[in-house]
């Protein structure tokens, strides 16, 4: 039960639009947008905002009559988080910079009936299979970035090794620069893991250029050389210098191998050998990024009720 409040003495605001309950018994403030919701829903739904609503103060900033708890998220990301304690969302149509701010605000309040299904929603566009990859590398680095440094607090890192993959269409420099407030062990974790894959990466080049000493004709060793000489090579460099994108670079080394005129004896033995190369990395891509394994971050992802708070079941 709220204490009796005098008149109203607040700035001046603008209703929602989409959301305010003419039954509801106090205001949420984002910016000069107030929404008008219900204490009891809140407080069922999330510990934090019950004990934000509980602690204010008897001559707290009033609307209406109501009290008002100002949040420090924008307007859109405050709606939307309510609309998911009200209604249930379409959270699989959602774009990623969309599931991403969900993510981030239903964790900090932590509001467990909307995390669970952001959560389940981002793993879906972040699968911990290898069948399943099919990531959109066109994903902003700021969203990456997002999920990230939430997925460390809320013990979701099932989801990182495939958002680092995607890292990967970014030079280290960009990275770094955009890194913000992301903990400086978990920028070291992800630059470890970087190089180590483009090791990898730097020693299947030399692979396939051995390759052409499978076979002795002349004509294929010239292609072989050739392609070892201009494409290969440049592939290199840019790993060192440049993005390190092992989705992007295994694809382009394909094509160059199978444009060539190499025989198709060499060509076979080449796709072969960057088919077993992605896999190897996808294996190891845990470990590259110093966890222990698939396995491991499943195991944590499933069984971990304690840590995974949003993987209640709302009474």
């Amino acid at each position: 039960m709220f204490p009796a409040y005098g008149e109203p003495t607040h700035p001046v605001q603008t209703r929602s639009k989409e959301l305010w309950m003419d039954d509801g018994n106090i205001v949420l403030a984002a910016k000069d947008v107030v929404f008008r919701v219900h204490h009891s829903q809140l407080a069922r739904q999330s510990a934090v905002f019950c004990g934000m609503c509980d602690s204010l103060p008897r001559d707290a900033e009033r609307y209406e009559g109501l009290p008002v708890l100002r949040l420090g998220e924008s307007p859109e990301d405050v709606l939307q988080l309510l609309r998911g304690i009200y209604d249930n969302l379409p959270y699989n149509t959602m774009n990623v910079a969309q599931l991403a701010r969900i993510f981030f605000i239903s964790h900090k309040y932590q509001v467990h009936s909307v995390h669970r299904p952001v959560y389940e929603a981002l793993l879906a566009v972040f699968p911990a299979e290898w069948d399943e990859m099919g990531e959109d590398l066109s994903i902003a680095l700021s969203t990456r970035l997002c999920i990230i440094a939430v997925a460390y607090e809320a013990n979701a890192q099932i989801l990182l090794p495939v958002l680092y993959v995607g890292l990967g269409s970014y030079s280290a420099s960009e990275i770094v620069a955009a890194a913000g407030d992301l903990p400086s062990s978990t920028l070291a974790q992800y630059l470890s893991g970087r190089e180590a894959i483009a090791l990898q990466l730097i020693r299947l080049l030399g692979d396939i250029m051995a390759t052409r000493l499978l076979c002795k004709s002349p004509t294929c060793m010239a292609a072989w050389k050739a392609i070892g000489n201009s494409r290969l090579i440049s592939f290199g460099f840019n790993l060192v210098d440049g993005p390190i994108c092992p989705v992007d670079t295994l694809s382009a080394i394909e094509d160059s191998c199978l444009v060539s005129e190499a025989c198709g004896s060499c060509q076979r033995h080449s796709r072969a050998a960057i088919h077993a190369k992605a896999r190897s990395i996808w294996i190891s891509l845990p470990e590259l990024f110093r966890w222990v394994s698939w396995q491991h971050l499943r195991r944590l992802a499933g069984t971990d009720q304690a840590a995974l708070w949003y993987l209640r079941d709302v009474d």
